[in-house]
């Protein structure tokens, strides 16, 4: 009975180890082959197109950084004008008959102050590897103009005073003052700059005190004329012009023009008949 069963045995285990192949090998073979593929298309597009992900993206931001070109010409123009006048009139003429006493004792203040401030900074802040064509043209121009204008020419007749006094008084006090500052500063990093700061700056004070003094019929007497005047008149002026650029190729043109006039006329005249 022993013997009989081992070809039984022999042929049962047999066909369960075919069996067994048979179940596991078509689950075995397609991921065998699919794993192939993909690891051999993985492989095939590496070596083709050599790529990474990674590398893509950084090559991107590169070109936007290290391979643009900015053209961003600029012009700035900054114009101030003042202009300030004053002026005072204070031509008398007096006609008294007898004797009397003249009070004309001026006070004048005349005071013209002006000031500029202009500025102007441009900077360029890039990153590292980019071309920057900006060329920048800067123009400052101020303009200040001051007068101060002061006229008192009197006259005063005096008629028929035979006897008693004759007071005039005409002791004037004028003050006039300018004052004139201009501060332009400019500052250019582009490569191509072009700055122009140009500051004309005029004054003048005026003061003319001419008077005549004319007593008719004055025979005895005393005539007393005051006419001890106080002219203080002042100009000053300021110009700082600054210009600050770190290119190779810039052009810097600065004009400052200054003039200042202080005229004081005082002739005075008396007639006795």
């Amino acid at each position: 009975m022993i013997l009989p069963n081992r070809p039984v045995l022999l042929i049962a285990t047999t066909m369960s180890a075919i069996m067994l192949v048979g179940s596991s090998s078509p689950s075995l073979v397609p991921a065998t082959a699919f794993a192939q593929r993909d690891g051999s298309t993985d492989n095939l597009l590496g070596q083709l197109l050599n790529l990474d992900s990674n590398n893509e993206n950084n090559n991107a931001e590169n070109e936007v950084d290290h391979n643009s070109v900015i053209v961003d010409p600029t012009t700035i123009q900054q114009i101030s004008v003042d202009t300030a006048v004053k002026f005072t009139n204070g031509n008398d003429v007096a006609l008294l008959g007898g004797c009397a006493d003249i009070n004309d004792d001026d006070k004048v203040t005349q005071v013209s102050e002006q000031a500029a401030n202009q500025v102007v900074h441009k900077n360029n802040d890039v990153e590292d590897g980019v071309l920057v064509v900006d060329p920048t043209t800067i123009q400052q121009i101020s303009v200040q103009t001051a007068a101060n204008v002061n006229t008192d020419n009197d006259v005063y007749i005096v008629l028929g005073c035979h006897d008693g006094n004759v007071k005039i008084s005409d002791n004037d006090k004028v003050t006039q003052v300018s004052e004139q500052a201009a501060n332009q500063e400019a500052f250019s990093d582009s490569d191509d700059s072009t700055i122009q700061q140009i500051s004309v700056q005029t004054a003048a004070n005026v003061n003319t005190d001419n008077d005549v003094y004319i007593v008719l019929g004055y025979h005895d007497g005393n005539v007393k004329i005051s006419d001890n005047d106080k002219v203080t008149q002042v100009s000053e002026q300021a110009a700082n012009q600054e210009a600050l650029s770190d290119s190779d190729d810039s052009t810097i043109q600065q004009i400052s023009v200054q003039t200042a006039a202080n005229h004081n006329e005082d002739n005075d005249r008396t007639v006795y008949v």
